[in-house]
């Protein structure tokens, strides 16, 4: 038996050495002193370069999980779009007798209280969860807050944009005045005085996709995604961050563990042998 004992030896060594080595990727997640000397390798080698990963896997994200030209495309899609149209058009005019406004201003005003930084971010947080779906290690990397953080961002850009320049723009575009409206939507206003709902309609979709398709992409440059992504995993803790990379590369290091066992046994068979 001594000849397959030796063997066995060799293998658990091998395979506790490797998984020893796994353990100490992230573990201990803080230095270690005795008085007043560090202990060597503490932290764990990803604890130590947390900040660094943070840091690359924000720029992987930003280089190659976002496009611009198919998150324009969705904004603009038939679906969002009616949801802007129908926000607009129930949207509710409260005027006192002695106002009277353009009903541009009417528009520009029911844009801006139909939360489009929630539709904007909803849309691009479905787009980002779908686009990631299929593909394993951007799936398990990027975590719900991660998302969050990042549409949000992209949603408060827009919604500063439409306050200010898109407000002006829709205003500028519609310059019919209602007069004498109290407690109506825009689509009563509409109907009241005869305006084509129709061509109304055309007029907020096209501005809509107007602001979206020029100005998107420059509210998008200004949004710097790889230092949401990497604040995000420099804010998780090591516990978290470990139970991410195990759980994206867990069959891997499994891997190793049992390759260190196979090395460790035929290192024991080789020396029985020689």
């Amino acid at each position: 038996m001594s000849w397959i004992f030796e063997p066995l030896i060799c293998a658990v060594i091998g395979g506790f050495t490797n998984y020893l080595a796994i353990l100490m990727l992230f573990r201990p997640y803080e230095e270690k002193y005795i008085g007043k000397i560090k202990v060597p390798f503490t932290p764990g080698i990803i604890s130590r370069r947390k900040n660094t990963i943070a840091r690359a896997v924000g720029q992987v994200v930003a280089e190659h999980l976002i496009d611009i030209s198919q998150i324009t495309e969705i904004l603009c899609s038939q679906e969002v779009s009616d949801r802007i149209v129908s926000g607009v058009l129930n949207y509710k005019v409260s005027l006192s007798d002695q106002q009277s406004e353009k009903i541009g201003e009417v528009v520009s005003g029911a844009i801006c209280s139909i939360r489009i930084d929630k539709i904007v971010s909803e849309e691009l947080k479905a787009y980002i969860t779908a686009k990631i779906s299929g593909n394993i290690i951007f799936s398990r990397l990027i975590n719900e807050k991660m998302k969050e953080d990042f549409c949000n961002s992209v949603g408060e850009r827009v919604k500063e944009y439409v306050d200010t320049d898109g407000k002006r723009k829709i205003s500028d575009a519609v310059e019919m005045e209602i007069k004498e409206v109290s407690e109506l939507t825009i689509l009563e206003v509409l109907e009241r005085y005869k305006i084509d709902s129709m061509e109304f309609e055309a007029v907020i979709r096209n501005k809509y996709k107007e602001i979206v398709e020029e100005k998107f992409v420059s509210i998008f440059e200004t949004i710097n995604i790889s230092g949401i992504i990497e604040n995000s995993i420099n804010e998780m803790k090591m516990e978290e961050l470990e139970k991410v990379v195990l759980k994206v590369m867990g069959k891997e290091l499994n891997s190793l563990v049992v390759i260190g066992f196979a090395i460790g046994f035929l290192i024991g068979l080789i020396n029985i042998i020689l």
